[in-house]
């Protein structure tokens, strides 16, 4: 249940980066854009539940300011695609989804 829910925010998320992306992708540039955190897992490998953690934080910023999504993804090194890439591998698993829905509803400062 919790998988298919994070399944419908997956899509939904992954909807609303496609069109930020697309309205922005091409005039937002800030900075030398090498600052990376968290880098996505590789091919083939699974996230860890730190990365479910930080795309919980990453959606929850982009969903309270998504006119700064470039910034945000910039931030912790992603890209639209990156984060639902990841945000995909996630929802196939209950721990990683748990992880990921913990930290999309908590408070952060940062």
């Amino acid at each position: 249940m919790i998988a298919r829910n994070i399944l419908i925010q997956v899509g939904a998320v992954a909807l609303l980066l496609a069109i930020v992306a697309t309205g922005c992708s091409s005039s937002s540039s800030t900075g030398d854009g090498s600052t990376q955190s968290e880098a996505p897992p590789a091919a083939g490998a699974a996230p860890t539940v730190e990365q479910a953690r930080e795309a919980g934080a990453i959606a929850r910023a982009i969903e309270n300011e998504p006119n700064r999504m470039s910034e945000i993804l910039s931030a912790h090194g992603m890209t639209a695609e990156s984060l639902e890439d990841l945000m995909f591998e996630i929802a196939k698993d209950p721990k990683l989804t748990e992880a990921y829905e913990a930290a999309k509803r908590s408070p952060s400062s940062g």
